[in-house]
């Protein structure tokens, strides 16, 4: 088990690749990514993505993620964000993000729900497909 992974310096972070881990804490945020960042089934206690640009792009496959997630100014991104065939226990909430390439949720669960058509994200081409949950909550809490 890995207990904490958290990205602290500003620098250019390397294309980084987490498999098959159970992850305490996965923390993204604040910072920019300028490599692709690829998270693949993984079970992760509490994933931090406040204010992440994954500028080269973002791949989320076949993980559990157990927190509240809020994915909040973030974005910026040249190349697809991507969420894949995952499972969010708690509310998954996006907020003032602004997607400049694909963003694609597809075959999720959102067990709690997810705010992505709040009305407070931009998107230049999303493709949501074959995902479980309420897709448009308002909640925040």
């Amino acid at each position: 088990m890995i207990d904490k992974i958290v990205f602290k310096e500003k620098k250019d972070y390397p294309s980084g690749i987490i498999s098959n881990q159970i992850v305490g804490i996965l923390d993204f945020g604040f910072k920019v990514y300028n490599n692709e960042i690829t998270i693949d089934n993984c079970i992760i206690n509490t994933l931090i993505l406040h204010n992440a640009r994954f500028e080269a792009g973002f791949c989320m496959r076949n993980c559990i993620v157990k927190n509240k997630v809020q994915y909040e100014m973030g974005g910026h991104n040249q190349k697809p964000v991507i969420f894949d065939n995952n499972i969010f226990e708690s509310l998954f909430v996006f907020l003032d993000c602004i997607f400049e390439a694909d963003l694609i949720i597809t075959n999720n669960i959102f067990i709690d729900g997810c705010t992505l058509y709040n009305g407070y994200n931009e998107f230049n081409n999303v493709i949501i497909e074959n995902n479980i949950g309420k897709m448009d909550d308002e909640r925040w809490d």
